[in-house]
């Protein structure tokens, strides 16, 4: 096993709900809190959206307060049942996370 797949948690599973559905429940923070982190622990945890293609791909900067974000990614297949295949792939190895020009606070000071 490589150091890279050693840093990479993926898991896949079938879930009863059409993708827009699933997708919902994904891509709004509190639906998306609710079901990932049902015991209160969304405090803890930071979402930033990295990349979005509704309703198939969502991936996402994790990050557990001040520590640098991991990205967590989730693909989304119809099945032929009118279900979800859902594919999440975990990378652990920190990652960088490119800050929009917008927000870039040295140009806010100079403003």
């Amino acid at each position: 096993m490589s150091e890279s797949e050693a840093e990479r948690v993926t898991v896949e599973c079938g879930l009863d709900a059409a993708p827009e559905k699933v997708w919902r429940a994904l891509s709004i923070p509190a639906y998306r809190d609710a079901w990932l982190l049902p015991d209160g622990d969304g405090e803890r945890f930071t979402a930033e959206v990295v990349e979005a293609v509704p309703p198939h791909r969502l991936r996402l900067s994790w990050r557990e307060g001040d520590a640098e974000g991991e990205l967590v990614t989730f693909t989304l297949e119809a099945t032929p049942d009118g279900g979800t295949w859902l594919r999440l792939v975990h990378d652990r190895a920190p990652i960088e996370v490119p800050i929009p020009a917008n927000t870039n606070t040295m140009m806010l000071r100079a403003a």
